[in-house]
Order: structure tokens, then C-alpha cells, then sequence
């Protein structure tokens, strides 16, 4: 995917008076592609990955200040062979 068709999606992680809340932000005009599908469900799946495990994900993200940003690149095509052997 070009970088001038790319289209983001956000997650805010906002302080609260008790905590934090922490919210999906789609593109309005997100394309209607099997990535976009697979990385919005990614998105929702660290949101509620986030509320209900905040311990683990805090300690996830203490591990991650330490990693080089190679390490954080996955490619499409790997996600969804995982997926695949996962469903089969």
C-alpha cells in the first residue's frame, strides 16, 4: 500500500479522574480491504486487551521501550497464514 493511500487507525489512551479509557479511531472513509478488516480487528482486540489486562499490557509496553522499531514491523501476509493454520 502506497503512503499517500494510507489511511491510519488510532487508538487513544486517555487519563482519567480513575484510570483511563481507551477508544478505537477508524478513518471515516476507511477502504473496504481485508487488511483495513485485519487491522481493525487487531485494534479492538489491544483495546479490550488493555481494559482487561492493563498489569500485563503495562509491563508489555515496558518491554517494548527497549525493542528497535524493526521489531514492531509484521508483514499482512503473516498474519493472515497464522490465521489461517489457527482456524484449520
Amino acid at each position: 500500500m502506497s503512503e499517500l493511500k494510507r489511511k491510519p487507525i488510532f487508538i487513544s489512551i486517555n487519563p482519567t479522574d480513575v484510570g483511563y479509557e481507551c477508544n478505537v479511531l477508524p478513518p471515516t472513509d476507511m477502504p473496504k480491504l481485508e487488511s483495513y478488516a485485519v487491522a481493525l480487528t487487531m485494534a479492538y482486540g489491544m483495546v479490550r486487551a488493555a481494559i482487561q489486562e492493563p498489569n500485563y499490557i503495562f509491563d508489555f509496553g515496558v518491554d517494548a521501550m527497549s525493542e528497535t522499531e524493526e521489531d514492531y514491523k509484521v508483514k499482512f501476509e503473516d498474519i493472515l497464514k497464522r490465521r489461517r493454520e489457527k482456524l484449520h
